[in-house]
């Protein structure tokens, strides 16, 4: 008989809403055992002006986030998709809403397994 295992996808952001003017979502995770952060960011018109995504990890468990794997400034109202690798053995994703008005965001960043 073969054992078969299965590996939870780790939600590291995950949001269906608003995010004020200048107020920032953040999520992170532990992330030994998996190796990508997958992702996508679905932002409204009202979030353009000085609003952005990082992506950041860290090799002693999220004490210091010294490694950006990737920086947006998403200046185009419409979708992002991303796929990084995993370096460290902790990872953290912000969106800084950068706008007057409150700005409609869908995002879902998950580890993926080894």
């Amino acid at each position: 008989m073969t054992k078969i295992y299965i590996q939870k996808f780790v939600d590291v952001l995950s949001n269906s809403g608003s995010v004020g003017s200048a107020l920032a979502i953040t999520g992170s995770a532990y992330c030994a055992g998996y190796s990508a952060l997958v992702g996508f960011i679905d932002t409204s018109g009202s979030s353009e002006t000085g609003s952005g995504l990082i992506i950041t990890q860290s090799v002693d468990k999220g004490a210091n986030w010294d490694y950006v794997s990737a920086s947006d400034a998403l200046t185009n109202a419409g979708s992002a998709v991303y796929n990084v690798g995993i370096r460290g053995n902790a990872v953290k994703v912000s969106f800084t809403a950068g706008c007057s008005d409150a700005a409609a965001v869908r995002t879902l960043f998950q580890l993926r397994p080894i």
